[in-house]
């Protein structure tokens, strides 16, 4: 490692400002002297001063990070707020279930781009994470189609998961009344596992129309038996008389 070159960085204070600077600066000595990835993380924690290095002190997760682009998107969440809030409150105030999009896929990213949107930190305080869960149902609600978002509402779901898992069953509902198909996987499943079972029960009453078919046959024949063998005898005792009146 040239002693010169980190010597020249620039250290990162928390200063919006200053940030894109300072990882351009360890990228380019980076590549001119080759680092790996644990060297330029270790560069950029070394150079963090004041409210950054507080900040990576205080949050231990971000501190483990092992990943140099994930460490610098951590605080480019912290310290650049400005663009990064009003890009995830666009992403958020734009979202709407799209042509044939599953629920589920809806679900996952409503969740996704609300967190980023109310709890860019990640934080555990039971404030920020009511508020957050309360985003997610009204904004799930908010980007259904409308066709199912009428009937969400008229259940009135009072958590996410539970607003989620009523849409998924008014989807299904709809799609077999001939709506819009919209069928999820486990929906796609739950199709196929009945048609299995269709088809078995088919096999098995066909079998035992077979058996029962078969006995049918075996009786008939013992039936008939007899009243060949009494004919045979009867034609037979015939012949013999005739030979004696001859």
């Amino acid at each position: 490692m040239s002693n010169s070159l980190v010597a020249s960085l620039t250290p990162f204070k928390g200063k919006e400002d200053s940030f894109e600077f300072f990882v351009k600066q360890i990228n380019d000595i980076a590549r001119l002297e080759k680092w790996g990835e644990a060297k330029k993380i270790l560069v950029l924690k070394l150079n963090l001063k004041d409210e950054a290095l507080k900040f990576l002190v205080s949050n231990p997760k971000i501190d483990e990070i092992n990943d140099f682009d994930s460490l610098v998107n951590k605080l480019k969440e912290k310290f650049c707020k400005k663009p990064y809030f009003e890009q995830s409150q666009r992403q958020f105030n734009n979202l709407k279930q799209k042509v044939s999009q599953y629920i589920s896929d809806l679900a996952e990213q409503v969740s996704s781009t609300t967190e980023k949107f109310s709890n860019p930190n990640n934080s555990e305080e039971e404030n920020i994470v009511n508020l957050t869960e309360k985003l997610k149902l009204s904004k799930f609600i908010e980007a259904l189609r409308s066709d199912i978002r009428v009937e969400v509402k008229k259940l009135g779901p009072e958590t996410f998961k539970s607003a989620v898992a009523i849409a998924k069953n008014i989807d299904n509902d709809l799609s077999d009344d001939g709506g819009e198909l919209n069928v999820t996987d486990s929906g796609i499943n739950h199709i196929l596992s009945q048609q299995l079972n269709t088809n078995k029960q088919i096999l098995e009453l066909s079998e035992k129309v077979n058996a029962i078919s078969s006995q049918n046959l075996c009786v008939n024949s013992l039936t008939e038996a007899p009243t060949t063998t009494s004919n045979n005898v009867q034609s037979n005792q015939q012949t013999l008389s005739n030979l004696w009146e001859v």
